[in-house]
């Protein structure tokens, strides 16, 4: 966990506020860009061992990132999503790229075959009928802004 001090009192850095108030830091022209992430989820999965990865844009701007293997560590559905987590396997420096959607997304829904969690905003029937459609699929992060 980060920390500022001032003085002699130190103060925890929430990660998701940090995504926030300094998107230059982490994304490319300091935008939240769907492509761009979608791509990032995508790369961390491959590199996380997942063996094929999709990414989809459906209607209404719901991004889907699905692969037929969870690539979550220990199948983990929150930490990746509310936590700033080291990613080594992409290089030093990195981070998992989940956590900016939880930053900068109005709705993500995350999806394995134990059921549904719902990070931001409401599930959406679009999704739901997504997921159905992908019969063993390891597990589907869904997002729009």
């Amino acid at each position: 966990m980060a920390v500022t001090q001032s003085g002699d009192h130190v103060t925890p850095i929430d990660g998701v506020e940090l995504l926030r108030r300094r998107p230059e830091m982490f994304l490319p022209d300091g935008e939240f860009s769907p492509p761009e992430v979608a791509s990032r989820i995508v790369r961390g999965a491959l590199l996380s061992g997942a063996r094929a990865v999709c990414a989809e844009r459906l209607a209404r701007d719901w991004w889907c990132v699905w692969s037929d293997d969870d690539w979550f560590p220990d199948g983990d559905d929150v930490s990746v999503f509310e936590k700033v987590l080291p990613f080594t396997e992409a290089g030093p420096n990195s981070m998992r790229p989940e956590v900016l959607l939880t930053a900068f997304a109005s709705h993500v829904v995350t999806w394995t075959p134990k059921g549904v969690r719902v990070i931001n905003g409401t599930l959406d029937q679009e999704f739901v009928s997504f997921v159905t459609s992908r019969t063993g699929t390891g597990r589907v992060v869904a997002f729009r802004t």
